[in-house]
């Protein structure tokens, strides 16, 4: 049996909803390591396994373009929250 069989591959919107789901889990689950383990071969060579396609993104990527957007989602969050209450 062809091991390559077993890999699934992801169309294109597939893919960006696999980097973002791969940003969360790095920032969420893996938050108490640091940011480097996204530049270790281990890592990168195990999501080639899941998906030829993906990139791991890199460490500066993730604190200069998806740590702010959160930043912002979030703090827009909390103003919505808090211009729609009467009392805080």
């Amino acid at each position: 049996m062809d091991s390559s069989s077993d890999v699934t591959t992801i169309d294109h919107h597939g893919l960006e909803q696999y980097y973002e789901d791969f940003k969360e889990y790095i920032t969420g689950d893996l938050k108490d390591l640091p940011l480097s383990i996204t530049g270790k071969p281990t890592l990168i060579q195990a999501m080639k396994t899941v998906d030829l396609k993906f990139r791991v993104p890199s460490r500066r990527s993730i604190t200069s373009e998806y740590l702010p957007k959160l930043h912002e989602q979030i703090i827009n969050k909390l103003k919505t929250a808090c211009s729609s209450t009467d009392f805080l």
